[in-house]
C-alpha cells in the first residue's frame, strides 16, 4: 500500500505488538515485496494465512526474485497443519526466493512447523541451485558429444 511505497528503499521492517485480535491477510507480502524491492528483513506480529490456504491455486502471485533472506511473525492465526505449511512455503518461495530456512526457523523457535517450514523452503532453495548449476553444465560442452 502507499505507506510502504514511501520507502521504497527500506531494508528492514519490523512491526511489535503486544496483542493483536485483528491482522493482515498473508496476501500483504506481495504489495510489500512489489513496493520495497531493497527489502531483507521483514518482521510482522500476526499473519491471517486462511485466504493462502482456502485459495485454490496461485493465480495471480507472481514468481519474483525478491532479494528478501527473512520473514517472520509472531503468531499466525491458527498452528498449521503440515499440508499447510508445504502451502505456506511454495507461497513464500514465490515471492522471495532468496528466503534464509535456518534464520526463518530461528525466528519461529519453539513452533512445533517451523522444522517443516525449513526443510520445504531449504529443498526449494536447492533445487533452484541445482537447476542453475545443470544449466550451466550444459551450456559449456554442447558441441562435445559429435
Amino acid at each position: 500500500g502507499p505507506l510502504f511505497q514511501s520507502w521504497p528503499e527500506l531494508e528492514t521492517f519490523t512491526v511489535t505488538a503486544p496483542s493483536v485480535n485483528r491482522c493482515p491477510s498473508i496476501f500483504i507480502l506481495q504489495p510489500i515485496a512489489e513496493a520495497c524491492p531493497q527489502l531483507d528483513e521483514l518482521r510482522l506480529p500476526k499473519l491471517d494465512i486462511r485466504p493462502l490456504i482456502e485459495a485454490l491455486s496461485f493465480h495471480g502471485v507472481p514468481i519474483m526474485s525478491h532479494d528478501l533472506t527473512m520473514v517472520a511473525w509472531k503468531e499466525l492465526d491458527h498452528d498449521p497443519s503440515n499440508q499447510e505449511v508445504v502451502k505456506l512455503a511454495s507461497y513464500l518461495d514465490r515471492l522471495f526466493p532468496r528466503l534464509d530456512p535456518w534464520r526463518i526457523e530461528e525466528e519461529l523457535r519453539g513452533r512445533s512447523w517451523a522444522p517443516l517450514l525449513r526443510d520445504i523452503l531449504n529443498a526449494l532453495l536447492r533445487a533452484r541451485k541445482w537447476d542453475r548449476r545443470r544449466e550451466d553444465d550444459s551450456d559449456e560442452d554442447d558441441n562435445d558429444w559429435f
